[in-house]
Formats: C-alpha cells, structure tokens, sequence
C-alpha cells in the first residue's frame, strides 16, 4: 500500500508541477508543455503511464481491503463503541470520498480523450493559454477598490 501510495502521490506531484507552469515568466512555458502532451510522440508514454496508474489505483484499493479483513480477523470484536459524534466527519468519508473522487477523474480523462471532444473544444494553434487562463480568471473580478465598492450596491 505504501508503494501505490508513493506511485500515486507521484502522479499528483508531477501534475501539479506541470499545471504550475501557468505562473512561469515565459508566457510561451504553458503552450510548450499542452505541445508536448498533444504530440502524437507521446501517446504512448501517456497511456502506458495511465495503465501503471490504473494499476496502481485498483492495487492499492485491493491492498486498503486485505489490511481491512486483517484488521477484522485479529480483533473480530472491536475495542469499544465509539458513537458517530465523537468520530472526525473526515474519517466518516475517507472511503467514500476517494471512491468519488477516482470515478471524476476517470470520467474527466474519458471526456478529454473522447475525439468528439477533441474536435469540438480543440484551440487554434495561435491560442496562447495563459492569456485564455488570464481572461478567464480575471473576467469580471474589481480591478480598483471603487469598482469593488460599486459592485456590492
């Protein structure tokens, strides 16, 4: 479970370093890397890196069950009653919230890869990225104190 755990957080690691790329000075970094992800060069590299994922994911869930059934068979009767209101509403959703969390991320994978997709959302190849990121973020937001100030009447 600590290898899968280490696999995956890796994953999360290196995508977060690579959307981070929208912050970089160079303007031009964001449209690089989305360059380099679409290249038809690294098609198979990214699949074999969702399978090692995938892999990961369902080893990691079977290796989350097996240490639940151990857990059962040494102590078949827990310690104590605990009452839902003195457990973290956290650890209440652990499980369930993983499982949501894994079933968008595999629906928002199966959308982006779809060719309908694709074809319907692909950006011209003058779009520059950030300044879409930019637009987007900064429409509508106050851009001086007044405007904030006019915006709440």
């Amino acid at each position: 479970m600590a290898v899968t755990g280490i696999v995956l957080f890796g994953y999360v690691l290196g995508h977060m370093v690579g959307n981070l790329q929208i912050f970089a000075p160079d303007r031009d970094q964001i449209n690089h890397y989305a360059a380099f992800l679409h290249s038809p060069a690294n098609v198979a590299p990214l699949w074999l890196i969702r399978a090692i994922l995938l892999a990961a994911v369902v080893l990691h869930i079977v290796a989350a069950l097996q240490l639940t059934k151990l857990k059962s068979d040494a102590r078949p009767r827990g310690y104590c009653s605990l009452s839902i209101s003195r457990r973290c509403s956290g650890s209440l959703r652990l499980r369930t919230g993983g499982g949501f969390r894994g079933c968008v991320r595999i629906l928002a994978d199966a959308e982006v890869d779809h060719p309908r997709f694709v074809a319907q959302h692909a950006a011209p190849a003058h779009c520059d990225v950030g300044v879409a990121w930019e637009q987007r973020f900064l429409q509508g937001t106050p851009k001086t104190r007044q405007d904030l100030v006019n915006s709440k009447r």
